[in-house]
């Protein structure tokens, strides 16, 4: 039945082509990408833009190679297509703010500075507004590789580490600010739902710790990296919080990451039953319990077996 209702567009390493099942989905336009570096945001906009091309597609699921389904896809196409708008984390913010110069259009940027994570459902409104052209790259690519505060911490961390930062390595993180910023600067604010559809934590899974705050002025920690799951850490529990279901509050930007939009429903499950052929409704509403979460990351290469174990548990 869903035949024909989507598409994927993939972004490996220049040069690489998938084999089995993602063979022929690479973009021809592709980028070297560096963890940390502004080259996430480059390689974001070239999926929008590649995708943008095709008139019929309306949503577009930013993903990584580590993000898995915790739900059927006719249940996550539901949510999708029924969102109002677009479903974005975003949260006000001083992180990194002084490391970017925006010239004569610093003070409006930076009055609406914003952060968030990278896994984005977006509309086709809000992925023309990032990746249509290049302006908002070029304008956070400006500002933070060309101006006297970006050398100045290029510097120090070179000092503190021994080693080369080029204008586009240094771990400036601007794929957390760039979808973000953009929509709120231009005026798309209103109409998202400030919340990730991946379910992510950083850290180790026992911490507990959803966010860990982050000085770039110090070397990195490891535990500034999303959660990579062990296959002893998928199981019952981790399914039953990632697919839990949530009220939303929609207010945006959010006070800070922290500041939650979902509020979980214990006890209240997922409205489908993989045992039974009915069709679920997964749609979402602002005013009922919608699904929290339609994706989860990250999970490695050793873990694929326990999570499809766990996914669709015997019995």
């Amino acid at each position: 039945a869903l035949a024909g209702k989507y598409s994927i567009y993939s972004h490996p390493r220049p040069g690489y082509e998938h084999e089995g099942f993602f063979a022929g989905t690479e973009i021809a336009n592709r980028t070297t990408v560096s963890w940390g570096a502004i080259s996430v945001a480059k390689a974001e906009v070239l999926l929008l833009r590649a995708a943008l091309r095709d008139p019929g597609n309306e949503r577009f699921l930013l993903l990584s190679e580590s993000c898995v389904p915790v739900h059927p896809f006719r249940c996550v196409y539901d949510f999708a297509m029924s969102l109002p708008g677009s479903m974005v984390a975003t949260w006000s913010t001083s992180d990194r703010r002084a490391l970017y110069d925006f010239g004569p259009l610093d003070g409006v940027v930076k009055g609406r500075w914003r952060k968030g994570h990278q896994w984005v459902l977006l509309d086709r409104a809000a992925a023309a507004t990032v990746a249509r052209d290049d302006a908002w790259f070029d304008a956070f690519y400006a500002a933070h590789a060309t101006t006297p505060v970006a050398a100045e911490f290029r510097r120090k961390f070179r000092q503190q580490t021994g080693r080369r930062d080029g204008d586009s390595v240094h771990h400036n993180f601007a794929d957390e600010h760039f979808v973000q910023t953009a929509l709120a600067v231009s005026g798309l604010e209103p109409s998202l739902v400030p919340a990730s559809p991946t379910f992510i934590r950083f850290g180790r899974p026992a911490l507990g710790r959803r966010l860990l705050d982050l000085d770039i002025s110090k070397p990195m920690r490891r535990d500034w990296r999303a959660t990579t799951y062990r296959p002893e850490d998928v199981g019952p529990a981790l399914f039953r919080r990632a697919r839990a279901m949530c009220r939303f509050d929609l207010r945006a930007p959010r006070a800070d990451g922290d500041d939650d939009p979902r509020t979980p429903l214990p006890g209240l499950a997922a409205p489908w039953d993989p045992r039974t052929p009915d069709r679920p409704d997964c749609r979402f509403s602002p005013r009922r319990p919608s699904l929290c979460h339609l994706t989860l990351r990250k999970i490695p290469n050793e873990t694929v077996a326990a999570y499809l174990a766990a996914l669709w548990p015997a019995g």
